[in-house]
């Protein structure tokens, strides 16, 4: 070991230069990896969270509202053999209009609300949604998921009708056997939603009910919902598109309800991601084959003029295994090191073990030869 050592000091710019080569191309490559498990895990987090919506439209894509559709939609979407398996946070919505309506028998007047619309969920509209700015406020509990006869009423107007029972005069756009599609139903005042909107919110199971009651229609004037496993989208697409759904254009006169379904931005990201991580497998297999010719670099300076001492140690009668160890631990000792401490400081131990096997074979190439040479062929070499 001490002749080893003898030997790296007598040559120290050699034996720095290949401390300095190993370490600084062991950082490359583990920074590789490194970036590889990020973009790995940013790959699968954006294919796990990110929230491709659908949403059901007419069939030239221009409106989401106000649609009127048939109950074959909504039951495909709920139903196990249709749409189920791809949904999750689904949203609809059910529109009756207001003709007039009163509070403790009086007719209201001076407040501008035309509509009672049903929501399953808070998101189905822009009044409640926070993604918009929107807010309410009510003691009942999973207000949009209850069948009870309650409403919220905008803000500039739950002062006055804060507790009060309100008796609204609802019109469907059906009729039920002939007859006219208008009459009462009494919804009491749960709470508010923030702003100053024109429509009265309920439950979506209480408005589709009392739908139901003026017309033998079931029917939902919006449609929307979230993919819940978005590595089937190409499925979701075939099935919905097969089926019931047209794809929506402009000059389309389908009788089919379109479905835009907004994977774009998602499709975007995952080529994105995909291909960074194609490129960085390229770069890790190139940083590996140039850490080959980096040990045979290393090594061919490290045996280059020293022919004579190699083939005197020879004559002395160290063996060709013998010389050929002292050999690759003089030019292995400080590399070592450095790889060692690379590996500890960027936490990848098994990359570095593997740097460091390329960067052995690569200095094996370069001194096997010399090391296991007869003195004689060696001399002659010299010359």
């Amino acid at each position: 070991m001490m002749y080893v050592i003898k030997r790296i000091i007598r040559r120290p710019v050699i034996s720095i230069f290949g401390f300095v080569l190993a370490s600084a191309m062991c950082f490359f490559l583990c920074s590789l990896i490194q970036y590889r498990t990020a973009q790995k895990e940013e790959l699968e987090s954006v294919r796990d969270s990110f929230k491709i919506r659908c949403v059901v439209t007419d069939p030239r894509g221009v409106n989401s509202e106000s649609l009127r559709l048939h109950k074959r939609y909504i039951q495909f979407v709920e139903a196990e053999d249709g749409l189920a398996p791809f949904v999750k946070d689904l949203c609809v919505t059910r529109e009756l209009y207001l003709s007039e309506w009163f509070v403790d028998e009086e007719r209201v007047s001076g407040l501008d609300i035309y509509n009672i619309l049903g929501l399953s969920d808070p998101t189905c509209s822009r009044y409640t949604d926070p993604a918009y700015g929107g807010a309410y406020h009510t003691d009942i509990e999973d207000f949009f998921r209850q069948d009870q006869a309650v409403c919220l009423v905008p803000e500039t107007a739950y002062g006055q009708l804060q507790g009060k029972t309100l008796l609204l005069w609802l019109v469907s756009p059906y009729t039920k056997e002939g007859n006219s599609s208008q009459a009462p139903f009494e919804f009491k005042v749960a709470g508010y939603y923030e702003g100053d909107g024109t429509s009265l919110l309920a439950p979506y199971a209480c408005i589709q009910q009392t739908g139901y009651s003026l017309s033998d229609t079931i029917t939902v004037d919006s449609l929307s919902f979230t993919l819940n496993d978005n590595t089937r989208i190409d499925e979701l697409k075939e099935k919905a598109f097969e089926e019931i759904f047209s794809v929506p254009a402009p000059s389309s006169y389908s009788s089919k309800a379109g479905l835009v379904i907004g994977d774009a931005a998602y499709r975007g990201m995952i080529h994105r991601l995909t291909q960074n991580e194609k490129r960085v497998n390229r770069l890790i297999r190139i940083s590996l084959i140039l850490s080959l010719f980096a040990g045979l670099f290393v090594g061919f300076l490290s045996v280059r003029g020293e022919t004579k001492t190699y083939a005197l140690m020879r004559t002395l009668g160290v063996s060709g295994v013998s010389l050929t160890f002292q050999v690759l631990a003089e030019q292995l000792l400080l590399p070592a090191l450095g790889i060692l401490a690379v590996g500890i400081i960027m936490k990848q131990p098994t990359t570095a073990g593997i740097y460091f096997l390329c960067y052995l074979i690569g200095i094996m190439a370069a001194v096997l030869r010399p090391a296991h040479t007869s003195p004689t062929e060696l001399l002659q070499d010299q010359e």
